[in-house]
């Protein structure tokens, strides 16, 4: 029971850590529902020297704000032709690792932070924030993962896509993942 509380610790602190890495005025879009939300301006640029001491993705690229994605559709149903390329190539990397997530696989982004919660890491992309969370979890007495990507397009719009899998079922996952 200790060891379980620990690691929702654990993962809370994964989760706190990727939230802090965007501005207080981000508003989370889930991708369950388009609820559109008011938007300011795109957020600038992260500034060097944060005091707290987090790690911070540097890119400077970033899609405009009123973009709503929305998960499970695809390139999360951002038409690629209203973007200029800068904005396309931002969507199709984010698409790509967004699915080889979901699949069981790693994006193809370098890992920023590390949790040991059970394998958690998020990672910095040019344009964007991917956590692959794999988190030590239990539902029903039955031990296993949460698992997932949160993904984050650092303009104020975020996507995530969380489910429980058993120890089984996540080791099949991991497998077929490995398979490609």
């Amino acid at each position: 029971m200790k060891r379980i509380a620990e690691c929702r610790i654990v993962a809370l602190m994964a989760c706190a850590l990727l939230l802090s890495a965007c501005s207080p005025g981000d508003v989370p879009v889930t991708g369950k529902s388009p609820v559109q939300a008011s938007q300011s301006d795109p957020l600038e640029s992260p500034k060097a020297g944060d005091e707290s001491g987090i790690p911070t993705n540097m890119s400077k690229r970033r899609l405009p704000a009123h973009l709503m994605p929305v998960a499970g559709a695809p390139h999360f149903g951002i038409a690629l032709d209203s973007l200029d390329a800068e904005g396309r190539a931002i969507v199709q990397a984010a698409s790509a690792d967004y699915a080889a997530i979901l699949a069981g696989g790693m994006p193809d982004c370098r890992v920023a932070l590390a949790a040991s919660d059970g394998g958690t890491t998020i990672h910095f992309c040019d344009g964007y924030n991917i956590a692959r969370i794999h988190s030590m979890d239990e539902r029903d007495g039955v031990d296993g993962f949460k698992y997932g990507v949160m993904l984050d397009f650092l303009n104020g719009r975020k996507l995530e896509s969380l489910r429980f899998l058993s120890n089984a079922q996540m080791r099949a996952l991991e497998a077929a993942a490995k398979k490609r």
